[in-house]
Formats: structure tokens, C-alpha cells, sequence
């Protein structure tokens, strides 16, 4: 083996540690529909990603590579939240060069990154004892807003949406008085959904869950 050749860290801390309850760091995640991401998420918005800041977290049995976001909300569905929000999340964005010797790459499979610049429309649990978060359902949790090709504000998730009303009973989707677009968005089993909509729903949703 060469003298200079990288060694790559993985510091993946098992979750007693980090004190955050996740579904497991693997390539398997439980299945969350809607229902469940609002029912287990504390904070709920819309928002642009203005600020990423990569640090390391000290705490009694060591320290933790996370990184810190900022975001300017434009709408506030679930939680106190203010004009602005800032969370931290385990892991890293990308990889860091440590010295000639050292990188590390620490961030769980399944957990989201926000780019600056980008809006997002995400559901996030309560913050751990050592202040960090994720979305519900990991990347389930964390969707990407953009323009469509015919210009319209999409919502979509690291699942591709997939599953989102699934097992949601009819009976039970009744009580929420759905508007036509809305019921074609609780029809689609994965792809694209119109922001507007979907948003809607959650606000619906909301009231009825929390």
C-alpha cells in the first residue's frame, strides 16, 4: 500500500448515541404516507435553503460531523416557526479532506441535503438531545419544489413520491372535503404533485391530526 494513499472514514455512530430515532442508517427505510410524516413530524414549512455550514458537534462521548442549514420559510403548515429556521443534521454534505491522509464521509444513507438557493417543502422530527434532526422518513420527508416543462411549482420526493396515500382508506380520505385536484393527487401513486395541492392536503391533514 502506498505511504500517501487516502483512507477513507466512515464514522456511522450507532443511534443510542446520536439520540435521534431513526428507521435504521440502511439502504431499507419503513414506508411513510402522508398521514404518517405529518403525524410524526413536529415542524412542517416551505422554505428556501439561504444558508449550509458543515461543522463538528462535541459531546461527552466525542465528536460528530453535521451540518447546520438555514432556511427562509415562506409557508409555516405545522410548529412555532419564525421568518427564518435553523436545524442541524447528522452527517456531512460531501466528502472533507481532513489532510493528505484523511477523508471523511460520514452522512447515513437515506439522509436529504439542501442546496443553497433551492426551496423545499420538508417535515422534520423533533430535535435530539444533541439538537439534531432529519425529516420523517429520512428522505421521504425532504421534498425538492421546481418548475415542471409546463412551469408549474412540483413538489417531489427522494422516493419519487411513491406510496404517498398508500393505505389511506377512502372512508377516511372523505373527511377532508378533497377539491378535484386534490383527489387527483391522492390517485397518483408516485411522480411530481402540484405544490398547491399538496400543500393543501397537509393543511387539511393538520387539522385533523394534531
Amino acid at each position: 500500500m502506498k505511504k500517501n494513499s487516502v483512507l477513507i472514514i466512515a464514522t456511522l455512530l450507532a443511534v443510542f448515541i446520536i439520540g435521534i430515532t431513526y428507521d435504521g442508517y440502511s439502504t431499507t427505510v419503513k414506508h411513510h404516507n402522508l398521514k404518517s410524516l405529518l403525524t410524526t413530524s413536529e415542524r412542517i414549512f416551505v422554505g428556501h435553503c439561504i444558508s449550509t455550514q458543515e461543522r463538528e458537534l462535541q459531546f461527552p462521548k466525542g465528536t460528530i460531523w453535521c451540518t447546520e442549514y438555514i432556511f427562509r420559510i415562506s409557508e409555516s403548515i405545522k410548529g412555532n416557526l419564525g421568518e427564518t429556521l435553523t436545524f442541524t443534521q447528522y452527517g456531512l454534505m460531501r466528502p472533507k479532506k481532513i489532510d493528505d491522509n484523511t477523508i471523511i464521509f460520514n452522512r447515513p444513507v437515506g439522509m436529504p441535503i439542501y442546496e443553497e438557493g433551492r426551496e423545499y417543502m420538508l417535515f422534520l422530527i423533533g430535535d435530539s438531545n444533541l439538537g439534531l434532526t432529519s425529516p420523517a422518513g429520512l428522505f421521504q420527508g425532504a421534498f425538492l419544489i421546481y418548475r415542471d416543462q409546463f412551469s408549474r411549482q412540483v413538489a417531489l420526493n427522494g422516493s419519487q413520491n411513491r406510496g404517498l396515500f398508500l393505505n389511506m382508506a377512502a372512508d377516511e380520505m372523505k373527511q377532508f372535503d378533497l377539491t378535484q385536484s386534490e383527489k387527483k393527487l391522492a390517485a397518483k401513486t408516485k411522480g411530481p404533485v402540484i405544490l398547491d395541492d399538496l400543500v393543501s392536503m397537509v393543511k387539511k391533514f393538520a387539522q385533523m391530526y394534531q
